[in-house]
């Protein structure tokens, strides 16, 4: 759905819930080879949940050496203990070498052209680290921001892109290799925000979050990956700008400069690479959650709904788009090949559907991709995150692409590197902890570990178990093609409203919420109708008891509960969970259930702050938020930033109680009591009152439907004169200002203060 259809449509009050930062000055810049430090878990011995975790390793990225007959791998860790080595792996033998120290938290690298350097983009490391492959050791250094995500290099390897989460922004530097060494030095480029030139950090704006970037020297592009942004920013390679991909200097995206318009994907832009004139895209389908044959025409197309294959998150589909990368027009978009024959998906026939030859991306979440440039053909490999595959694909000619191969690889494949011939791959299992080799031709799979086992192999508690649901959702769904982390991006939100179950109208629109931060928050999610043991709403969607049986889609299992069972029984050798956080449960959907709320709650997975506080600016910030003026901290007091049954100091109401039926006294489990369907069935009078911790990093839109698209809007009352000409306040409702803090009286510097505290909250 549209901002305008949003805005237009809804008429609630809602609650901080996602968003992001405006530009900064008071700034204390971050000190030269600092480390940043997450916040650690808050469970303790004694508490319900608590049980001992095992420490894990996450491989992450890969990059193989220039004869391709070594692998490097990123060990990023988790967000309380990250990592700070490479895996180093002998291709032909899978024997691990050996591990080299680099920053902390290394996410993505790259070897430079010339062959003998390593760049490694460390996330909670204030540098880059160089890795020289002749001694396999860290040898330079070099100043970067917190943050650094992704590494790519001109064919020539005079120039580098690092994208950076933290600036939203990529920074540029030319490269040079003088006595053995790598000279990296930032460029300082046109258009970069101000905030980022005070700290002495130059970067191309670009969207919320980027992460992967693709070098295409023949169109003179760098496409960059703004993953939860839902869009690609393009970068003139010799300019250093970012373009206008609609050629209108009078249109601009929110949050881009004047006049820039971004590729426009509509789902999660996970990875991105260029074969020939095209550009191919991980991404998920396009719809905006509408059910396809009825609701508002947000598409224009003269029919109800949106003409796409998706029902609230009933059915998220797969997809790899395509753009020219030359003139940056639309290519083929090629979808799920599950699309018929489920509860909810549409029958063959159905106007709007996509037509066969484009339902060919077998597999679940798409994560990144790989060009096997092999002797007799072009081939896409792609980490099926989902569903623990590597999907192969045939392409051209042009933007042609058909489904070629499957492989089982591991737990939650990411990764994902060719050989120079084409004749093989490697790919990092980030929940597996090890390293899969597969041979093409003869399809042979091979395994090792690279992480850590020490505690068992994954998984090895209920938490885990959890875990392995959250990311390989699609094992366990009906249709075998969606996962929570569709969403629930890198455990953050995406910047996308979906319709919700029970809705009537484009009035149902919701924010995703974040996984982060759970523990001290609950009852969980902003209906706050669920708790830690009763996910059954939620993974109703994907495996729905009407699925199963006789006569029915899924009539291999006689009903939901033998699916889960022996689905975990095939996947982990168990039929029961392990018992250590709450006694022995039977791996059911009950079960599960129960292991999904266990995982959310063992760490709080939020991301290290790198925005300093102390400054004037959050010190006057703190003061108006704390103040009875405004009573921000009312609803989100300190340390916690949130009311909930755990903790609420002054007696905030909160809106819900968990009322959906779970039971098996005679009825279906998945029956909803007659309050939760009244309440979730048009506008809500209140909402539960979600954390402000981790703000910093969350996508550009607030509020419980999403309808303000900066924390500027959220706070200011409406005409308020802080506001833009092309803003509008949301702090009302029905007319009544100041309902979510009291903000009118405030100047439009007391606002930017307030916003600058907000975005230092740890």
């Amino acid at each position: 759905m549209g901002v305008r259809a949003v805005r237009r449509f809804a008429a609630i009050l809602g609650v901080l819930a996602l968003g992001c930062g405006e530009d900064v000055l008071d700034v204390v810049p971050a000190p030269p080879e600092a480390d940043l430090v997450a916040p650690a878990a808050e469970l303790r011995p004694g508490d319900t949940h608590y049980s001992p975790q095992p420490h894990r390793d996450h491989p992450y990225a890969v990059a193989l050496s220039a004869e391709g007959e070594t692998a490097y791998v990123t060990l990023r860790g988790s967000e309380a203990e990250p990592g700070r080595h490479l895996a180093v792996v002998d291709t032909a033998t899978l024997e691990v070498r050996g591990r080299i120290e680099v920053g902390s938290s290394p996410a993505g690298l790259a070897l430079h052209p010339a062959g003998r350097f390593l760049v490694v983009a460390n996330r909670y490391s204030s540098y880059l680290s160089v890795v020289d492959t002749r001694t396999a050791r860290e040898v330079q250094r070099v100043a970067a921001p917190y943050y650094a995500t992704s590494v790519a290099f001109r064919a020539d390897g005079k120039k580098m892109w690092v994208s950076n989460r933290w600036l939203d922004g990529v920074q540029i530097y030319d490269v040079g290799e003088v006595g053995g060494r790598l000279e990296l030095r930032l460029r300082q480029v046109p258009g970069a925000r101000l905030r980022d030139r005070v700290r002495g950090m130059d970067a191309v704006p670009v969207g919320t979050n980027p992460r992967d970037i693709v070098v295409d020297e023949p169109s003179g592009h760098v496409f960059v990956a703004n993953m939860p942004d839902l869009t690609i920013s393009v970068i003139d390679i010799e300019r250093d700008v970012e373009i206008d991909t609609d050629d209108d200097p009078e249109t601009t995206d929110h949050g881009a400069p004047p006049g820039i318009t971004r590729i426009d994907v509509r789902g999660p832009v996970n990875d991105l690479v260029v074969v020939g004139e095209w550009l191919f895209v991980a991404t998920e389908n396009a719809g905006t959650g509408h059910p396809a044959w009825d609701g508002p025409d947000t598409d224009g197309d003269g029919q109800p709904g949106d003409g796409t294959p998706n029902v609230n998150f009933q059915d998220v589909q797969n997809d790899i788009a395509t753009w020219n990368a030359r003139t940056l027009e639309l290519g083929p978009r090629y979808t799920s090949d599950s699309l018929a024959g489920f509860y909810k998906d549409l029958p063959e026939g159905t106007p709007g559907l996509p037509a066969p030859e484009d339902r060919v991306v077998r597999g679940a979440l798409p994560e990144q991709m790989a060009v096997l440039w092999r002797a007799e053909r072009t081939q896409l490999a792609v980490t099926m995150s989902g569903s623990g595959e590597v999907a192969v694909f045939d392409v051209g000619p042009g933007p042609a692409l058909q489904a070629a191969d499957l492989f089982q690889v591991g737990f939650a494949p990411f990764g994902i590197a060719a050989s120079p011939d084409g004749e093989s791959i490697v790919v990092a299992n980030r929940l597996s902890e090890d390293v899969a080799r597969v041979e093409i031709a003869s399809r042979a799979v091979e395994r090792v570990v690279v992480g850590d086992v020490s505690g068992g192999p994954f998984p090895a508690t209920d938490a885990e178990i959890g875990e392995l649901y959250n990311a390989m959702t699609a094992l366990f769904s009906a249709d075998g093609d969606q996962a929570c982390e569709h969403c629930h991006r890198d455990g953050n939100s995406i910047r996308k409203t979906h319709s919700m179950p029970l809705q009537r109208s484009v009035f149902g629109t919701r924010m995703i919420p974040t996984h982060r931060n759970l523990l001290r928050t609950r009852p969980l999610f902003f209906e706050n109708a669920l708790d830690e043991d009763n996910f059954i709403p939620v993974m109703n969607e994907f495996a729905r008891e009407e699925n199963f049986g006789f006569g029915r889609p899924r009539d291999d299992f006689a009903d939901r509960n033998a699916f889960f069972v022996e689905t975990s029984f095939r996947l982990i050798g168990r039929r029961t969970s392990f018992g250590d956080a709450g006694g022995l449960r039977l791996l059911d959907f009950n079960g599960m259930a129960r292991m999904l709320g266990i995982f959310l709650l063992v760490e709080p997975r939020l991301l290290p702050n790198p925005n300093r506080g102390g400054t004037y600016a959050t010190e006057r910030g703190r003061v108006l938020f704390e103040s009875t003026d405004t009573s921000c901290a009312v609803c989100h007091p300190a340390p916690v930033f949130a009311a909930s049954d755990d903790f609420n100091p002054f007696g905030v109401a909160t809106a819900m109680q968990v009322v959906s039926a779970n039971t098996y006294a005679g009825r279906n489990a998945d029956t909803l009591a007659s309050g939760f369907i009244t309440l979730f069935g048009g506008d809500h009078d209140a909402f539960s009152i979600p954390s402000l911790r981790g703000l910093w990093d969350r996508p550009a839109m607030f509020l419980h439907d999403g309808r303000a698209l900066s924390l500027l809007e959220t706070l200011a009352t409406p005409g308020h004169p802080a506001l833009g000409p092309d803003q509008r306040g949301f702090n009302e409702r029905d007319g009544v200002p100041n309902l979510h803090g009291g903000t009118s009286h405030l100047a439009p510097e007391d606002l930017r203060d307030l916003i600058e505290y907000l975005m230092s909250i740890e």
